[in-house]
């Protein structure tokens, strides 16, 4: 039986041949964490349109293209405060 260790050091092996010789290429757009205009993208093996790689040089965030999609589409935003409580107090008078 494999230990845990193990596990996770054949997966940064596996990343690390993802990440390793990619040629990749200035992305225009703002990252979904740091908000910062440093992305880059490659396209690596697959010639889908939307297969590859986003990754961040700012912070070292790497996701998928539609991941990144998807997040920049409909950002979450935090809550104002007092927001819950009003919300928690409307859905307890439509109860009763």
């Amino acid at each position: 039986m494999t230990s845990f260790k193990e596990m996770i050091e054949v997966n940064k092996q596996g990343q690390d041949v993802l990440l390793g010789p990619r040629d990749w290429q200035k992305f225009e757009g703002k990252c979904n964490y740091c908000e910062q205009e440093t992305l880059e993208f490659s396209r690596g093996v697959s010639l889908r349109v939307y297969g590859g790689l986003v990754h961040c040089k700012s912070c070292d965030k790497t996701e998928s293209p539609t991941n990144y999609f998807g997040k920049a589409m409909f950002p979450i935003q935090k809550m104002p405060d007092g927001a819950l409580t009003f919300y928690l107090e409307e859905l307890d008078k439509k109860k009763e």
